[in-house]
């Protein structure tokens, strides 16, 4: 592996897909190493959480301070973390960077997440302990209760103890034959076989490994050595899916080792690869805008305006099918919890994912016929408000039970990685405020533009119909919306830099850039 990053060349953009490679039949010696070594990892990140992660008081101080600042201290504690690491030698090198890498990721996330959820707690591994018992005692107390908020505190007692037994994943931070992973291929046989380092030099486990005439994934080359650190897994793989999308394709960066005990609602015993594969893509050069409602009954709306403002095409992709569906699993879940105790809804999300992927492959569609450049609202305000606390004892209320449902995030960050695949720049994110009662044709921003009636079927709200109530102007609400969007992103782009204390002139604010777009278009 040669030493540094690699520039990316001028003109192309970095994006990174994962690809899960399940290794083929591990024999008994195999899979004794890895559940050794995973377990042995899960309890060495334990300890240094524990013993390094900052309590409530000092996440609240660092969500308060600066980016800056806060990098600067986080930096100086995975110092600390790292010196720490490197004095367990019963913990391999390749899994220690890895634990190293999860343990600062885990930190900054809680301690950025103070300015989106209204209390962060500590984060808390997975006890390795089963926790059978606990959890039958929780369940058989349900049975027997009459007090509603004694119930629900079994409910998140059961919640917590469901997931017990389960072993982290080992993450190997970089490709590397002597303390990470690599990936080779037999030139004869076409098999792919990975290379992981996993045991250390005194273990009991340790066992001579040759590597011979084996071309490595990364750089192409024949490769051969020997160690006693690592061991071999053939992988299975699919020729049309992993052969062309990820190894003729993509470069092998990082990849984590996960232990998979059900599949399919299913009891098995497999292990798996998750592979990160880097690709090098040519900028698209975007002429055109593209705003994108994400709501509820429609899963998205989205509207392609040119360089004047004018709609080139626009359409929704509906979502009140999703909506259903979720609710119904709902209810099938609530019943089945009453009956049996904590039930995992996989079968919800299942139905969201498939949702919002074709929602964004259209999202990304559309963007291609029209190189266009991808203009979101920034909701973090709304994941906060999903977020807050919720008190010991309650269930979750309507209005955040209705956010749960929402893809608001995941749509947001599923396109991100699909359009870079295709050669665009991230989404711009524009502030939300107003994008749904403001007119695109005089700026006029006003609640009654956007008029909130009772459905028809008494199902929530309806809110499809904007009509402006200075100039006229009437459109669907929620592709005049994802106009609005649009030409938001547009006129941001085209502001000066932000000066920290000075206000835009009158003539430079988006209600004005409106009025004055709308006057060219009547000039053409």
């Amino acid at each position: 592996m040669a030493g540094g990053k690699k520039a990316t060349p001028a003109g192309y953009l970095k994006t990174y897909k994962t690809a899960v490679f399940k290794v083929h039949n591990p024999s008994h010696h195999k899979r004794a190493v890895m559940q050794h070594a995973m377990r042995n990892a899960h309890l060495l990140y334990t300890k240094m959480l524990k013993e390094f992660m900052p309590d409530k008081t000092e996440l609240k101080r660092l969500g308060e301070i600066k980016t800056f600042d806060r990098k600067k201290e986080l930096a100086a504690l995975v110092k600390k973390i790292s010196k720490r690491l490197k004095q367990h030698n019963y913990v391999a090198a390749g899994i220690r960077d890895g634990l190293l890498k999860d343990l600062e990721a885990q930190i900054s996330s809680s301690a950025g997440l103070q300015d989106v959820q209204e209390s962060v707690g500590s984060p808390t591994p997975t006890t390795l302990d089963p926790g059978s018992t606990l959890y039958q005692e929780a369940l058989e107390d349900i049975s027997t209760c009459t007090d509603l908020e004694e119930e629900n505190f079994l409910r998140d007692e059961m919640a917590r103890t469901a997931k017990a037994g389960q072993v982290r994943p080992i993450d190997y931070a970089r490709f590397s034959n002597k303390s990470g992973f690599s990936l080779y291929q037999n030139p004869e046989t076409k098999r792919v076989i990975a290379l992981i380092n996993i045991v250390t030099k005194n273990s009991r486990y340790r066992k001579q490994v040759t590597v011979k005439n084996l071309v490595s994934l990364k750089t192409g080359e024949f490769m051969g050595f020997s160690t006693k650190t690592g061991i071999l897994l053939p992988l299975e793989f699919g020729h049309d899916f992993h052969k062309k999308r990820f190894i003729e394709e993509g470069e092998p960066m990082t990849a984590k080792l996960y232990h998979r005990k059900e599949r399919n609602g299913k009891p098995c015993d497999d292990f798996e690869l998750h592979v990160t594969f880097k690709y090098l893509v040519k900028k698209r050069p975007t002429y055109t805008w593209l705003g994108v409602d994400r709501g509820i009954y429609n899963l998205a709306a989205y509207s392609v305006n040119d360089e004047h403002g004018t709609i080139v095409d626009a359409g929704c992709i509906e979502g009140r099918t999703l909506r259903h569906v979720q609710r119904q699993l709902e209810r099938r879940t609530a019943d089945k919890q009453r009956r049996r105790g904590v039930v995992r809804g996989s079968k919800r999300q299942a139905h969201a994912d498939e949702a919002v992927h074709v929602a964004a492959n259209k999202i990304v569609e559309v963007a291609k016929k029209y190189d266009a450049h991808v203009v979101l609202e920034n909701l973090k305000n709304l994941s906060a408000t999903r977020f807050k606390t919720r008190i010991p004892g309650t269930r979750r209320g309507g209005f955040n039970k209705l956010l749960g449902r929402v893809q608001y995030e995941k749509l947001k960050n599923i396109l991100e990685y699909k359009l870079r695949k295709e050669g665009f720049a991230k989404p711009i994110l524009v502030r939300a405020a107003g994008t749904s009662i403001t007119c695109p044709e005089c700026g006029n921003w006003d609640k009654e533009n956007r008029k909130k009636e009772q459905a028809a079927d008494g199902d929530g709200f309806k809110m499809d119909e904007f009509v402006c109530t200075k100039c006229g102007h009437a459109a669907d609400a929620d592709e005049n919306a994802a106009r609005v969007i649009g030409l938001k992103g547009m006129w941001q782009r085209q502001l000066p830099k932000y000066t920290p204390g000075t206000t835009l002139a009158e003539d430079k604010k988006f209600d004005a850039f409106l009025r004055q777009h709308a006057e060219k278009r009547s000039r053409l």
